[in-house]
């Protein structure tokens, strides 16, 4: 796999649809440093927040991974599960995994180990 595609993939669907980090991280919820970080990292999002940017761009979470990069098995089966829930239990479930995330993010940056 390309090296950065799924950060890349991030950039370009942000970009495609003509608007700023600050804008697309308001629509999603994260901060404009969450962006910027997803986009510059190779691996880009959790897998929670790649499936919460398909949807948001109207595409398949399947467009961060090059065609010849078969999807990790992890990956298929999160997203075979979150499939499987209502779209509102779906909701609830990446909402929780975000608030998760930023207390963890909130540890780290008062300088926890939590991880």
């Amino acid at each position: 796999m390309e090296k950065r595609h799924i950060g890349k993939m991030i950039k370009l669907l942000r970009e495609k649809k003509d608007i700023t980090q600050d804008e697309f991280a308001t629509e999603i919820g994260y901060s404009q440093r969450a962006i910027s970080k997803w986009e510059l990292n190779p691996m880009g999002a959790p897998i929670p927040v790649l499936h919460k940017i398909a949807e948001f761009f109207g595409t398949d979470i399947s467009v961060f991974f090059p065609s010849d990069q078969q999807i990790p098995l992890e990956y298929q089966e999160f997203i075979t599960l979150l499939s499987q829930v209502p779209e509102e239990t779906r909701i609830k479930l990446l909402e929780s995994y975000k608030f998760q995330t930023s207390v963890l993010v909130e540890k780290q940056n008062k300088g926890g180990t939590d991880e």
